[in-house]
């Protein structure tokens, strides 16, 4: 049995995953490890796939280590810079 490499993946939030493809690099099939579901041609079979499998592996480690699998939150509004951490730093070592 030879070992593939564990493809690139990105965690798109609650239980959602984007793995790379790899037979294909370069493109991405959308899993939900909640579910059981794989947008590759195996999984649109209904087969448990190695996407799946790797989804799942991550979901599991991101819940067991109590780490959220969501993209990091953005900012409602920028922050206007004289209230910026540089700013305040830069006026107390200049001020």
């Amino acid at each position: 049995m030879v070992r593939q490499p564990k493809p690139r993946m990105k965690a798109l939030g609650n239980g959602l995953y984007l793995v790379e493809s790899t037979s294909k690099p370069g493109i991405g099939h959308k899993v939900d490890a909640a579910r059981g579901k794989c947008g590759c041609p195996a999984g649109r079979w209904g087969k448990r796939c190695h996407h799946l499998v790797w989804a799942e592996q991550m979901d599991t480690w991101y819940r067991a280590h109590g780490a959220m699998a969501a993209p990091a939150a953005v900012p409602t509004r920028p922050v206007p810079f004289r209230e910026s951490a540089g700013y305040k730093a830069l006026a107390e070592c200049f001020g």
